[in-house]
């Protein structure tokens, strides 16, 4: 499956909604297998290639042979080649065997070449056989594959 059209999210919301090639927003288990954004996407939330945002307590998230090869940007949150911003609490994010070719951008705050913030208290993050090949900018930092990581652990 491949994603080829342009994703523009104009929320008036400070960033709590999201863009992305396949998903703006989820709170329940994603699996994406076998699939490419080659749009770009863009918009004042969070933004992903695969997924803007998720926050999904308890739930699974899977990236699963994805590459990403549009541009990614953000004016007001964390943007990442992959996923936005993951917020997966006692959940689990597993990207593998995945590339980014396209440039990520956050006007804002964090950019990742995978994933640009991830909160995951009592959960886990996973990104294993990931290539990026990109530019990755962030207003505060930015990282080839990951940026921002919490856990919080009660």
């Amino acid at each position: 499956t491949v994603n080829k059209g342009a994703v523009t999210a104009t929320t008036s919301e400070k960033f709590w909604h999201g863009a992305g090639g396949f998903v703006a927003y989820s709170n329940s288990d994603v699996t994406i297998r076998n699939s490419s954004n080659e749009g770009a996407i863009s918009g004042r939330g969070f933004a992903g290639g695969a997924i803007g945002s998720c926050d999904g307590a308890g739930k699974t998230l899977k990236l699963e042979r994805f590459t990403n090869k549009g541009a990614v940007s953000t004016i007001a949150a964390s943007a990442g080649a992959l996923i936005g911003n993951a917020q997966m609490n006692k959940g689990s994010v597993i990207v593998s065997n995945g590339a980014n070719y396209g440039a990520v951008r956050s006007d804002a705050k964090y950019a990742g070449g995978a994933v640009g913030t991830s909160s995951m208290a009592e959960g886990s993050l996973s990104v294993s056989d990931f290539t990026n090949q990109a530019k990755i900018t962030g207003k505060f930092t930015a990282a080839g594959i990951n940026i921002q990581q919490f856990h919080i652990r009660g």
